[in-house]
């Protein structure tokens, strides 16, 4: 037997409705017997509401791919080294500046101007970049209304990604569990099981 699993689409999202393509499976993998904010990291990162046993509702942030595009082709990558190195120092930084500045555009500039300055080396650069991107993505979470500091979340999956938000959630004062690793194979054979009834 073949199963094709569509997705999901969140139609209250505006100007258009949302989109998510596998996540969900990680989500119900996860479980659906509590009422949750799930976080779940990666190219399109999604925030998800599970609510009354469903997902009841989610936001795409496309932080992945923006730092991939700023990285690999814009100004900044003329700035940073080549191989990627982590920062920690650097991606705190980062998260500070998104937390402190609404001025998203404006702010990516300093990632030049720092350099410029001599008070981000290139190693240091694609970290901090790194660390505005996540926590404009933090910001703005919590400007829509996914969370108010003090509130808690899960983050789930497994991507390389989970200490970084760990870090952001840190600093925007969200308390944080960690999802299993096996969510999505979870997730995948429920839903499988569900489609077959």
């Amino acid at each position: 037997d073949l199963v094709f699993l569509p997705g999901l689409t969140d139609p209250a999202r505006r100007p258009f409705p949302d989109v998510m393509r596998g996540e969900e499976t990680q989500i119900v993998g996860h479980g659906l017997g509590a009422d949750a904010t799930i976080i779940i990291p990666g190219t399109h990162s999604k925030w998800a509401s599970v609510k009354a046993g469903q997902i009841a509702g989610f936001q795409t942030f496309v932080t992945g791919e923006i730092f991939a595009l700023l990285i690999n082709y814009s100004f900044i990558a003329r700035g940073a080294t080549q191989s990627p190195i982590d920062d920690p120092a650097a991606f705190e930084q980062g998260l500070e500046e998104a937390k402190n500045s609404r001025a998203m555009l404006s702010l990516l500039f300093s990632s030049r101007t720092g350099g410029l300055a001599g008070k981000l080396s290139p190693v240091q650069l694609r970290s901090y970049v790194h660390g505005m991107v996540i926590g404009q993505e933090f910001r703005q979470a919590c400007d829509a209304g996914w969370y108010s500091p003090g509130d808690k979340a899960t983050i789930v999956g497994n991507d390389g990604l989970n200490d970084l938000y760990l870090a952001a959630a840190r600093k925007f004062d969200l308390e944080i569990d960690l999802g299993a690793d096996d969510v999505l194979v979870r997730g995948a054979l429920s839903v499988l099981k569900h489609s077959l009834l």
